[in-house]
């Protein structure tokens, strides 16, 4: 997983568990917990990463082009 999601996933994952604090019996499910949890948003960011990068290898220069050109007319609009 690239660096820059690392902590913002452990954060949000500690946000669940301290939201769902009653839920949990002992400190055992805590940890079973966190560590299904990183793993599987982990999973779920490399998975977004791939479609993200067979995305943008799909597009052609053209494409790239003109989507560049509408990020930037968007931009001036607000």
């Amino acid at each position: 997983v690239p660096e820059e999601y690392v902590s913002d996933i452990v954060q949000d994952i500690f946000m669940q568990v301290w939201n769902r604090r009653a839920e949990f019996a002992d400190a055992g499910s805590v940890k079973s917990y966190l560590f299904t949890s990183v793993k599987n948003q982990c999973l779920n960011v490399l998975r977004q990463e791939d479609v993200k990068s067979r995305y943008l290898q799909s597009l052609t220069k053209e494409d790239f082009e003109d989507h560049i050109i509408e990020e930037d007319d968007d931009d001036r609009s607000c």
